[in-house]
């Protein structure tokens, strides 16, 4: 039996430049230094041997490349060689801060909970902070991660092992991967969930090829998070755990995805609307003019559609500033 208290999993391809921050950061994570960090390329890159010749003393640390280029492909992997206690998974573009992840596992330990998230710093490739991402302000996860406001980025979550038991990463998934893992984990599993203060990784804006970046991915990613809300309703519904307030983060949910998407297909997003109302008749969405005098009294969806010239033209300045990393509201 394993005395490992963590395992980081960092999946990693062409991105030998940011890949020693991270490992480093893994390294440094765990109280006593009690870590193993598995680190899986995923492809045909073989630039990672560099930095692997950099860590070759340290045998905290193991390099176990799979020939699938996929990063989900490699999460599953690395959690299925995971032996420690808790497992983190961590994106070899970000990093961790050790003395909050370290205090984060001592949380944890200290805890009879399933998983611990704290804060996420949205980073420039210059360190410079642009906004912090703020764990829901609500005790229930599945209300939390049902939400509009959830925080999916990986850095902050930490997890007891046997919680992830049969879980697997969906491998079909390009864009929003841990938006839909942690959908899933919602409607699979009913946790035991702790916060803990404070930041405990950066996630890192750059220029280069990224998986996810930015607050709109696109139709197709758009629609796979509210067909996967949707399933995560029919399944808590179907377990007797679905309540009030977690219908009520679905219909949120749904009505923060349509914003984004009713510019690219309103028939599809016209329907999404009619399940929105359906969860909650009297939720709206969550921008701001929605609570303006006329604005309030029309239905949501006469509101969106009158809003699309707006959006569509926003969107390239949109884009623009999420290339760059600058903070917006």
């Amino acid at each position: 039996m394993s005395n490992q208290l963590l395992s980081v999993v960092i999946p990693t391809a062409n991105r030998p430049q940011f890949l020693p921050r991270a490992v480093t950061s893994a390294l440094h994570s765990a109280p006593d230094g009690n870590v193993e960090v598995i680190v899986v390329p995923n492809g045909p890159d073989e630039s990672w041997q560099a930095v692997a010749e950099s860590f070759q003393e340290d045998r905290r640390v193991r390099w176990e490349p799979i020939s699938t280029a996929h990063a989900n492909a490699a999460r599953n992997h690395g959690l299925a060689s995971s032996q420690g206690l808790f497992v983190r998974f961590l994106d070899d573009d970000d990093y961790l801060y050790p003395e909050a992840s370290r205090k984060q596992c001592r949380a944890l330990l200290d805890s009879d909970a399933d998983m611990a998230s704290g804060d996420v710093e949205v980073v420039s490739d210059r360190g410079n902070l642009i906004r912090t991402l703020v764990q829901p302000a609500v005790n229930d996860f599945v209300e939390g991660t049902l939400s509009p406001s959830r925080r999916s980025q990986q850095g902050g979550h930490l997890y007891r092992r046997e919680l992830l038991d049969g879980l697997r990463w969906d491998e079909r998934c390009r864009v929003g991967q841990d938006t839909i893992w942690m959908i899933q984990l919602a409607g699979l599993r009913e946790l035991n969930w702790i916060k803990t203060p404070g930041p405990v990784a950066a996630w890192m804006q750059h220029r280069g090829t990224r998986v996810s970046r930015g607050r709109d991915p696109g139709d197709a990613a758009l629609k796979n998070i509210v067909e996967h809300i949707q399933w995560a309703v029919t399944e808590l519904d179907r377990q007797d755990r679905l309540t009030d307030e977690r219908l009520l983060a679905a219909s949120q949910s749904l009505w923060s995805n349509l914003q984004k998407g009713l510019r690219y297909d309103f028939m599809y997003w016209e329907r999404v609307a009619r399940i929105a109302e359906k969860y909650a008749p009297n939720c709206r969405p969550p921008s701001r003019i929605h609570r303006f005098p006329i604005a309030r009294d029309l239905p949501p969806l006469v509101v969106e559609t009158g809003l699309i010239p707006v959006r569509t033209a926003y969107h390239p300045v949109r884009v623009f500033l999420d290339a760059i990393g600058v903070s917006r509201v």
